[in-house]
């Protein structure tokens, strides 16, 4: 079953998501913090796709 791989799945997204503000505050830029959720979103969309 691949839902075995999801608690691995989630934990790196959340590392991924904790790590994306430290990021976005380290350069404070509002370039920045678009250019990371613009990341965010497009690795939700790709593990969304590898689930299915």
């Amino acid at each position: 079953m691949r839902h075995k791989n999801l608690p691995g799945l989630v934990g790196c997204i959340i590392s991924f998501l904790l790590s994306l503000p430290v990021l976005g505050f380290l350069f404070f830029t509002l370039p920045g913090l678009f250019i990371g959720l613009a990341v965010v979103i497009a690795g939700i969309i790709v593990l969304l796709l590898k689930i299915q």
